[in-house]
């Protein structure tokens, strides 16, 4: 996309989204960053930067709340170990240059990091796997019958 077409495709998202909530837009920059065009994410925070922040939202501790927040909104099940996956993997070198993107794909947590460092890709995978062992709403594993990120109990 050339830079006549990017501006253009940043002042129509400018224009959709100014009377946006601000916690959204924080969202769409923060947790949800990966999900948008270079384009919107500009567009995006123009408007944020013409609301006068007055914290940094480009930290990845805040990062981390956010992906947490965007989480246990839906699934309070899982929110301690998303916090505990993040802690890990800022405490071995994630950094918001780093893309990660994480949804509910059908009742399962997935989480995706672009790097080659293993260490990073190890602590998704294992914590994914941890994560997918419990119940999305209570946080129970064990026994229980698991289908679609619910338990039994939680039916």
């Amino acid at each position: 996309m050339n830079q006549v077409d990017f501006n253009l495709a940043m002042q129509s998202v400018i224009k959709d989204h100014l009377n946006a909530p601000t916690e959204e837009l924080i969202m769409n920059v923060t947790a949800s960053r990966w999900e948008y065009h270079n384009w919107a994410i500009s567009g995006f925070e123009k408007i944020l930067e013409g609301r006068k922040l007055s914290f940094d939202i480009y930290t990845e501790k805040f990062f981390k709340e956010k992906i947490v927040e965007k989480f246990s909104r839906s699934y309070p099940g899982w929110a301690d170990d998303i916090r505990k996956m993040m802690n890990e993997l800022i405490e071995n070198g994630w950094n918001l240059s780093i893309p990660l993107t994480a949804k509910n794909y059908h009742g399962s947590f997935e989480c995706y990091i672009d790097t080659n460092d293993i260490i990073l890709q190890k602590i998704i995978e294992s914590n994914c796997d941890l994560i997918n062992l419990k119940c999305s709403r209570c946080g129970l594993s064990g026994d229980e019958y698991i289908s679609d990120g619910v338990c039994e109990k939680c039916r």
